[in-house]
């Protein structure tokens, strides 16, 4: 019976210690991952700063252009051009979590342990995923109808010569004028106006999303992702 005895508590502590390595290998697993998600989601987070700046900065250049029509001043053709092509253009955000992503595919997500900053994060990824599914698709058609606007009075080409030399500074009067440009047509159509307001209304929204709804959701993330990596170092 004494043989029994210890032949059973041997085998009890076997395997409570292989428990204990288990459970050791998933906590180590587990930082990994939580440290690669807290690093993805730091980038989506400067990508998406960059995103708010660059969408307020097309709200307020459409508005620029939507005054100097409204009051018929006229803008040098470098000015306009610059306002008007770049305002048709779409600055749309998309998360890029790949290990995430990879947990999701797997059915691994019980790796992260904490129910709460799971479901949040799943909830911050399903959000957006809703968006590009129904309201980008509404977003791009209303910059479309406004660049086949644009584009009966201007050039396409000039959006292509705007991309090689705006960031470089190198837009000016004289390198625009090889390029059509009916700015009188343009100021005077009625549709000009409803359709900058339309992509001044795109732009704005995208900038109110991304600052008062996305960003807010990430600063969370990120700080309940620290709060977990901080648990698992002390």
């Amino acid at each position: 019976i004494g043989e029994i005895i210890l032949v059973v508590i041997g085998i009890l502590i076997a395997l409570q210690v292989n428990n204990w390595n288990e459970l050791r290998k998933d906590k180590k697993q587990e930082i990994y991952v939580l440290e690669q998600l807290y690093q993805e989601f730091k980038s989506d987070s400067i990508q998406l700063d960059r995103f708010i700046m660059l969408t307020s900065n097309k709200a307020e250049d459409g508005k620029l252009l939507r005054k100097a029509i409204l009051n018929n001043k006229k803008l040098s053709r470098d000015t306009l051009a610059f306002n008007a092509f770049f305002n048709g253009r779409i600055v749309l955000f998309e998360s890029f979590t790949p290990t995430f992503d990879e947990l999701l595919a797997s059915g691994s997500l019980k790796l992260i342990s904490n129910e709460t900053l799971k479901n949040e994060i799943r909830a911050f990824k399903q959000d957006l995923l809703t968006d590009e599914t129904f309201s980008y698709y509404e977003k791009q058609q209303i910059k479309k109808d406004y660049n086949l606007h644009l584009y009966q009075y201007f050039e396409p080409e000039i959006m292509t010569y705007l991309w090689k030399n705006a960031p470089k500074g190198m837009v000016s009067l004289d390198s625009l004028n090889t390029y059509s440009m009916n700015i009188e047509g343009f100021y005077k159509d009625p549709k000009t106006i409803f359709h900058i307001n339309n992509s001044i209304g795109v732009d704005s929204e995208l900038s109110w999303k991304y600052k008062d709804r996305a960003m807010i959701r990430l600063a969370s993330i990120l700080r309940n992702l620290k709060e977990e990596i901080d648990k698992y170092h002390d």
